[in-house]
């Protein structure tokens, strides 16, 4: 038998794949329609706790949505854009066309995410499949629906992988035991209590700091990379360089022409920069999420303007990092 075909390890797997699930699951539930189960709860209790519960601002300000659409998009796609522009080109030069290219793709991308949100204000609605609903039909309200699940599922799956190749080294060097310390425990023991807690939260407020968690690990991660690219100079004694093995060395050209930018090669880049803005899903769920404000005349304010800063100001942010 093979070693993993043990009893311990299918009942880890078991136990893996429900806490994907549950976490999935969570994140298609919309949000709006639980928060008011809270009050109802609390009515039970003591009327001082209600009342504090009533006084307290619900939904998320512009300034945590910003942050928290930030790093929506700002993630490994991000990081993978240069093995995309390599893919076609070795030069610096060819650094000007894709910036031209993302800042296309960026902009129809923030216009689009936009839209979503103006279509759900124009029906009254805060889910992909109910705008759908409201603007195409019944019938096919399923296919929104469909898609942001499978999004959702598969993007779980991407980042449950990640963790578990990444955390079972550190927790193995820890000296932690070995079933913690294996794959299939790190990702086991990091989403029971991390990543499922995150999930089952009944808002995105809580989330803009682990959004700027993230963000100053890809700053940190750029800024040393711009510490240390003099290192990696050829020729350079002790450098890193001429660490790595010949095979294994990159190779820069010098010369480019716009030739460069019309080979398929150039299609990789492409798609890594449509993933690298992949947050539209989340489009309602920022916008129902949203704290509601009053004008000076005691009527509530649309929310859409503020959804279209906040959107603003997720991409600039975004053009920064």
């Amino acid at each position: 038998r093979h070693p993993d075909a043990c009893p311990t390890s299918n009942n880890m797997r078991l136990v893996l794949a429900a806490l994907v699930l549950l976490s999935t699951a969570d994140a298609l539930i919309p949000q709006q329609q639980l928060r008011p189960q809270l009050p109802a709860r609390l009515s039970r209790s003591a009327p001082l706790v209600a009342a504090a519960t009533e006084s307290e601002s619900t939904g998320s300000s512009v300034a945590s949505s910003t942050v928290n659409l930030v790093k929506a998009i700002v993630g490994s796609g991000v990081l993978s854009l240069p093995v995309g522009i390599a893919a076609f080109s070795s030069s610096r030069k060819a650094l000007i066309p894709a910036l031209v290219m993302l800042s296309v793709i960026g902009t129809l991308s923030a216009y689009c995410f936009a839209m979503v949100g103006r279509v759900c204000v124009a029906t009254g609605t805060n889910t992909w499949g109910a705008a759908w609903k409201e603007t195409v039909g019944e019938k096919s309200a399923w296919i929104p629906s469909s898609f942001v699940a499978i999004l959702c599922a598969s993007a779980s799956l991407q980042y449950t992988m990640v963790i578990g190749d990444s955390f079972a080294p550190i927790f193995a060097q820890a000296g932690l035991p070995k079933l913690i310390a294996s794959r299939s425990g790190a990702i086991a023991l990091v989403t029971a209590l991390c990543t499922l807690p995150l999930s089952l939260l009944p808002n995105l407020e809580m989330l803009k700091y682990t959004s700027f968690l993230g963000i100053g690990g890809l700053l940190y991660t750029a800024a040393f990379m711009a510490g240390r690219v003099g290192a990696y100079k050829p020729g350079l004694a002790n450098g890193f360089h001429e660490a790595v093995p010949a095979a294994l060395r990159p190779k820069f050209t010098d010369g480019f022409t716009l030739a460069s930018v019309l080979q398929p090669k150039v299609f990789m880049l492409l798609s890594i920069m449509a993933t690298a803005f992949c947050a539209h899903f989340l489009s309602p769920q920022f916008l129902s999420q949203l704290s509601i404000t009053k004008a000076a005349d005691g009527k509530e304010e649309s929310k859409l303007t503020r959804f279209n800063i906040l959107t603003a100001g997720g991409v600039l942010l975004f053009a920064g990092v």
